[in-house]
């Protein structure tokens, strides 16, 4: 295999949200210090040969906020992009929704995240996010609540 040979790699994004009495709230997860201390949507890869995506999300929400999903929903958000090692990446993006109740039970993964903070829907903007992936993912999921009938 030669050296400059781009190696596939499959990534997920999982917007997490609160669900409140008639809107929702959304979680932000900063990073730690080592991987640039910015914002981000729950982020990871698909780290063994028998995962599929939706596994891979599902185990990255419950390891990064230390909260099982128990339903985690395909927004139909795909992206594609080489990233700073040259490797070209594919990342899809699912929604999870969460009770009020589960903002308590919120657990930071240190090696991954420094913070959280959870902010209405209505009071995201773009410049919450250090990527813009993870804003357009945010606003599908919105879009996806919104064509469920659930916002």
């Amino acid at each position: 295999m030669s050296l400059t040979k781009k190696i596939k790699r499959e990534k997920v994004q999982v917007v997490v949200l609160f669900s409140r009495s008639n809107s929702f709230d959304i979680l932000l997860l900063q990073t730690n210090e080592k991987r640039g201390s910015f914002w981000q949507n729950v982020t990871g890869g698909v780290d063994f040969e028998d995962e599929n995506q939706l596994a891979a999300a599902a185990r990255e929400v419950e390891e990064e906020i230390g909260i099982k999903p128990l339903k985690l929903f395909d927004i139909n958000l795909d992206f594609f992009f080489t990233d700073k090692w040259e490797t070209d990446v594919f990342e899809k993006s699912y929604l999870a929704l969460f009770s009020e109740h589960d903002k308590k039970h919120i657990t930071l993964d240190p090696k991954e995240h420094r913070d959280f903070k959870i902010k209405s829907i209505n009071k995201i903007e773009t410049s919450d996010y250090q990527y813009e992936s993870n804003y357009k993912a945010f606003r599908k999921s919105v879009s996806f609540l919104e064509e469920e009938g659930l916002l």
